[in-house]
């Protein structure tokens, strides 16, 4: 983590958060992410899987985010709407030998108490995190962060390559438009790169790990370099 520090600085001069997509994060390793982010001020956005309370009993791997400020704690958003995997996913996620092929899947996954916390950073940015579905079914979500106008609203995805035109391009239009905030979606690399297009003709695309949209420059598609993790 501090080569790939390092090499970022290098790039681009200052850093000032680590992002990591949806459910990328063990308990084991976000204490381990948490502690990097500390030591070198960073903020700390990242998707984990984590045993929750709820009362008496306990949520095995639920699926949220996590934000660290550098505060005294970290703050745990859980996703508000599970993901249901159809079978044209199934099939461009090559997953039809592990999953039923033609049954509908759903994310095995408590949902609890659905809130969205904002974060203000530096006195210049204020920002939110979303999980994945949660940008597609914005109601009443949307209306929360218009209200707020925050500058920033991140998405932590589990999906394939962040092209022009896929679901969530569509979806951070509308959060860009009104309230006129900047969206940053991030996806895994794994899941990039199993992704295969189902339109004949299409090339797959598995370096575009990132869609960042703003008002200044307009949509771009971010990609990553071959053997690169970060």
């Amino acid at each position: 983590a501090q080569s790939r520090l390092g090499s970022a600085r290098q790039a681009v001069g200052r850093v000032g958060a680590m992002v990591l997509p949806e459910l990328s994060l063990t308990a084991e390793e976000l204490a381990v992410a948490t502690t990097i982010a500390r030591r070198e001020g960073l903020l700390l956005l990242a998707g984990a899987a984590l045993d929750l309370p709820e009362g008496p009993a306990v949520t095995r791997h639920a699926n949220v985010a996590v934000v660290d400020t550098g505060g005294p704690s970290l703050h745990i958003q859980r996703k508000h709407h599970r993901w249901c995997l159809g079978r044209e996913q199934i099939e461009a996620y090559g997953l039809a030998s592990r999953l039923r092929d033609g049954a509908e899947c759903w994310e095995l996954t408590g949902i609890g108490s659905r809130e969205l916390r904002f974060f203000t950073h530096d006195r210049w940015l204020t920002f939110c995190v979303l999980v994945c579905e949660d940008l597609a079914r914005q109601d009443p979500l949307a209306e929360v962060i218009r209200a707020v106008g925050p500058n920033l609203a991140v998405v932590l995805l589990l999906d394939g390559p962040q092209l022009s035109g896929r679901w969530a391009s569509r979806y951070a239009s509308i959060l860009g438009e009104d309230p006129g905030c900047s969206v940053l979606a991030v996806t895994s690399v794994g899941m990039a790169g199993r992704s295969r297009p189902r339109e004949a003709g299409r090339i797959a695309r598995p370096e575009v790990i990132a869609l960042g949209r703003d008002y200044a420059l307009g949509e771009r598609e971010l990609t990553i370099e071959a053997g690169h993790d970060a």
